[in-house]
């Protein structure tokens, strides 16, 4: 096994992962000498990552939710797939291609195989879906070597959940799946394009903006983001709350609150957007009341942007802070410990200033996407060396 040019595999089971969780990582790998690919389920973003990326990929329909008779065809697709590219290390993500590319991995006997976990989907789950979410995590990190955990936290709770034996989870460098480029996010758009924005939206100038982008969904707190926002308004003159994403109908927040958000004249939607960069410059402080994450991406975009965080103890979110000194950790699905975490930021706008120049430093300095990317490929390179010894 050559450890200067290694094939690495990945799988994601829907393209648009590829593209947040990615992007970089795999024309970074591939210019350090190593042979990459990509599979992930169809899609306009599957293309975007082959031409942006300069890698082959592969197309193989995988479903999100459970579906017996399909899923046994993606498992024999990649295990025909895996068998014909003969990879030396698949690195496989998210639960369905988790399961079925890992398990398929096993089967086809690649040498060395990684399961990143990005999160826990069971961790806001009850009764007999958690148990078969729980049975499909044990899986799939059962037929990895490696099982790379986003965050340390992550990690703890793979531990708790005793998803396998502990040594075998590990955390590369502070966290994070694919690091931030502060670059991208710190340099504040032109006055022009701000000012076009705030038109767009409806935005007046020098009003507090309480921000979120994500996915609209229940276990992003969006129900206590509101509620926290009802709250707010009537302290803070003008007070919006710029919500940056999209309803999604799997884990929908609450028919009311939907309601509400697009009744509200002082929430502000926007939608689907290519590109969120700009618009962390027209809030006040970023809101993410979440109850889980893997490492959750948007809090390092916010901090990079220069703005102060107030999130939860959540799983994930917890690292992404660093309380009283980036932003605020409040309790998980408490809307009065998020009120005051708002509170105190927007009623100081000096902290508030601090507290975004700390998270700039700290995202610049700890997650780098180049460090990120050179602790990932260590972990092949190392994995690959203790193979060969054990195998000589």
């Amino acid at each position: 096994m050559n450890f200067k040019n290694l094939k690495i595999a990945y799988a994601v089971t829907v393209p648009i992962t590829a593209r947040t969780a990615l992007l970089g990582q795999l024309s970074y790998m591939q210019l350090k000498g190593h042979s990459i690919s990509l599979a992930s389920s169809p899609g306009n973003d599957l293309e975007m990552m082959a031409l942006n990326e300069g890698i082959p990929v592969q197309a193989i329909p995988t479903e999100r939710e459970m579906s017996p008779i399909k899923d046994l065809v993606s498992f024999w697709q990649y295990w025909i797939y895996w068998r014909k590219l003969r990879p030396d290390i698949t690195n496989v993500a998210t639960p369905k291609a988790g399961l079925l590319a890992g398990l398929a991995a096993w089967l086809a006997r690649v040498p060395i195989r990684i399961y990143t976990l990005y999160g826990l989907r069971l961790e806001t789950t009850t009764g007999l879906k958690r148990m078969i979410l729980l049975m499909v995590e044990k899986l799939s990190c059962a037929s990895a070597h490696r099982v790379i955990c986003v965050s340390p936290s992550l990690r703890d709770e793979a531990i708790r959940l005793k998803l396998c034996a502990e040594q075998k989870l590990v955390v590369l460098g502070s966290g994070s799946a694919n690091g931030v480029d502060s670059k991208i996010y710190a340099n504040c758009p032109p006055n022009t394009e701000i000012e076009c924005l705030r038109t767009e939206l409806n935005l007046p100038t020098d009003v507090p903006v309480i921000g979120f982008v994500g996915r609209f969904t229940k276990d992003k707190g969006i129900a206590e983001l509101v509620a926290a926002f009802k709250v707010l308004r009537l302290e803070f003159t003008g007070l919006r709350l710029l919500m940056v994403g999209e309803f999604e109908d799997g884990d929908p927040v609450q028919e009311e609150i939907r309601i509400l958000i697009q009744q509200d004249s002082d929430i502000i939607l926007t939608g689907f957007v290519p590109d969120v960069a700009p618009y962390y410059h027209l809030m006040t402080v970023f809101a993410l009341p979440t109850y889980r994450e893997g490492f959750p991406g948007v809090l390092l975009e916010a901090a990079a942007s220069g703005l102060p965080i107030v999130s939860t103890n959540a799983t994930g979110a917890r690292d992404a802070v660093l309380h009283k000194k980036t932003g605020f950790i409040v309790n998980l699905a408490d809307v009065v410990s998020l009120v005051d975490g708002l509170r105190y930021i927007l009623s100081d706008l000096e902290l508030a200033k601090k507290y975004g120049v700390e998270g700039q430093k700290w995202v610049k300095n700890v997650f780098n996407p180049i460090q990120v990317w050179e602790n990932i490929e260590q972990c092949y390179v190392e994995l690959a060396l203790n193979r060969n010894v054990r195998e000589n």
